[in-house]
This record gives structure tokens, sequence and C-alpha cells, in this order.
């Protein structure tokens, strides 16, 4: 019976003699290994490339390409170059050893070896690449951390510093120069602070969901819900926008499409593509969402006729490092996390966003949720 063991790692047992991979494999799979055998170098590398290797053993003396040279061309491959490589051979000589270890290798065991030893040295030299692989995730996410900071940092400095000069400045108009204004011109400041505190208060809004979902805070709780009544109330809830810029929103979802998933997100995924579209599409112009049942998704679109993007645009729109707060066809501000936003929520539903635009044409936005009526 194989040991059970946490992960079973795969490893790649190199060597020309056959029966020495047979030894080898034996040995490696009463410890609970996944071993593949290769017979020459070329073979070697291939398998490297197509299987997700751990660790490899690899022979020195081998025809054609030795063990070193296998070792150095693996080092040279982004998929092969941290896979551990211990060589077993019988050449024990001391520039031998230090060719291994200049080429790459982690460890040299010579011929013939002790059981015990070899078992031994690999589940160290797993250990290592494990530790190294964890090491590598939390430092990755350490940079994702600090560029979510900076952004949010960026975000207060700049998008909410702008609109709140704009409230203060107004308010001061106001309280020095009241009593010398007609009434035409303090309704003007007072409209300038409306819609400006309402544009702050959005802002922070958002600022406020993208920290939640970040830091864990923020709540999952899928119900069913069919997505034509919300969309139908997510049209309603930003009629004012778009009735201000003539933009014609135009639902077909003709049928019930019922599934399971948490409203509040549903609702602010449909918010921020709506309004994302409002925003980007001239006066006059006209959005249309459309929804259907595809391989077990439900697919829902929303289409218009905005300014377009390119593939660059594109390929940065939901990325934390690449935000950028890109002003409407009517100057409209915003903090560039929306998308951020929409793109989390569908993930955390196990579904998928994409994008497709021309320039001067429209954008589509395209996200599938999974068909599921049992929330349980």
């Amino acid at each position: 019976m194989k040991a059970n063991i946490e992960k079973q790692y795969k490893i790649l047992v190199v060597d020309d003699i056959s029966i020495n991979v047979v030894v080898l494999t034996k040995i490696l799979e009463i410890k609970g290994y996944i071993v593949i055998g290769a017979n020459n170098g070329k073979t070697a590398i291939d398998i490297a490339e197509k299987e997700d290797i751990d660790l490899i053993l690899l022979d020195v003396m081998m025809p054609e390409m030795n063990g070193f040279e296998v070792c150095r061309k693996l080092k040279e491959i982004q998929k092969t170059k941290d896979i551990p490589v211990i060589f077993l051979t019988a050449k024990i000589g001391m520039d031998d050893i230090k060719e291994g270890f200049s080429s790459g290798g982690v460890d040299y065991i010579s011929k013939p070896f002790n059981n015990q030893e070899l078992l031994s040295r690999i589940k160290t030299h797993l250990e290592l690449m494990q530790t190294r692989k964890n090491l590598s995730k939390v430092n990755q996410d350490l940079i994702q951390a600090n560029l979510m900071k900076d952004k949010f940092l960026s975000i207060i400095a700049h998008d909410l510093k702008n609109p709140l000069g704009s409230v203060i400045a107004s308010a001061d108009l106001l309280n020095y120069h009241a009593m010398e204004m007609d009434r035409n011109e303090i309704l003007k400041l007072s409209k300038i602070i409306g819609s400006t505190a309402q544009k702050t208060a959005s802002l922070l809004d958002d600022l406020l969901i993208w920290a939640r979902s970040q830091t864990g805070t923020i709540s999952f709780n899928p119900k069913q819900i069919d997505l034509r009544e919300i969309t139908i109330e997510n049209i309603n809830f930003i009629e004012n926008i778009s009735n201000k810029k003539h933009i014609t929103i135009t639902s077909n979802i003709n049928q019930e499409l019922i599934t399971c998933a948490d409203k509040n997100m549903i609702n602010t995924i449909f918010r921020n593509l709506l309004t994302n579209a409002v925003k980007f599409t001239p006066n006059g112009g006209s959005i249309e969402i459309f929804g259907i049942v595809k391989n077990e998704y439900l697919e829902i679109s929303v289409k218009d006729t905005g300014v377009g993007m390119k593939q660059e645009a594109i390929d940065k729109l939901f990325k934390v490092d690449s935000i950028k707060s890109n002003r409407g066809t009517n100057k409209e501000i915003g903090t560039g996390l929306g998308l951020i936003i929409t793109d989390e929520f569908i993930k955390k539903h196990k579904g998928l966003i994409t994008v497709e635009s021309e320039v001067g044409i429209g954008s589509n936005f395209i996200f599938s949720l999974p068909l599921r009526l049992d929330c349980a």
C-alpha cells in the first residue's frame, strides 16, 4: 500500500539503463510518489516541459546528451528552470561534483546509493522546493497588496480630493457672498454642491466595497434570483443619468433567468456595467441588454454604442496595477474600480467576464454565471 502524503509529488527518473529506472520507480512508488521514466536527455526535456514535474533524478553518463547538458538545457526553459535536479552517478570526482552544481543541480548522490539516504534527500529537496513556492506566493501577495494600497491612496489623494475641493470652494462662495448673489447664482452653486457630493459619495461607495472585498469582510449570501427582474431594477436605478444624455436602454431578456447568486453582488455588477456603458456612450446613443442560457451558464451582455476601446486597453481593464480613471463623454469622473469590483464579484460566483470592443463603434461586456437552482 502507498503511504499517505499530503501531495503526490511527481518525480522524473532519467537513466539510459532501463533496469535502473525500474528499480528507482519501485522504491519511489512505495513512498507514494508518482514516477515517470525517461531513457535519454531529449525525452526527459520533452516530458519536463509537458508534465508538472516536482523533482528530477538524473543520471550523468548517458549517450548523445549527458546529465550535465540536460540540466543546463532545463535551466534555460521557463517552465523547468526551477525544478530541483539530483544527479545519480558513479562519477564522484571533485571536478564532476563541481560541474554538477554549476550546471544547476541541487544535490549529487553516488551509485550504488543507499535507499534511505536517497529517499531522505528527495524528501528534503521536495520540502525546500515547496517552501520556495510558498514564499514566492507570499511575495506575490505582498506585491499585490502594496499595489492595492498605493492605488487606494492615489484615489483618495486625487479622485476624492478634486470633487471635495469643488464642494469646499462652492460652499465658501455661498458663505461669504450669498448676500450679494441673486437667486439664480445661489441655485447654481447649490446644484454644483449637490451634484459633486453625489459623485463623491459614489466614489466612496466604490472604495468601501473594494476595501471590503480585499479584506474578505464582504458577505456572500447566494439565494434564488431572477436576472430579468434585476435587469429591470437596475435600468430604473440609472434612469436619471441615462436620461440626461438621452441614452436609450433596452432589455431583450423576455424570459425568467433563474439562478442561485448573491443579489447584492449581482446588483453591483449590473450597476457598474450599466453606469460604465452610459459614461462612455455619447448623447443620443443606446445600450442593449441580452440574456441567454448557454452550456449550463447564464450569459448576460451589456452592449453600447459608445466610444469603444483598443485591445491594449481591454487587456488592462481588470488589472489593479493598470487602473486608470478615464472621463466619460460628458466629462463624468470615476475611480476606475467599478470594473475591478465587477470582475471580482463574477469570479466569486465562479463566472467569467469578457469584452468585445471596436473604437468608434462601441463595447459589449459579456458575463456568465453558472446555472444553479440549488442554493444549498
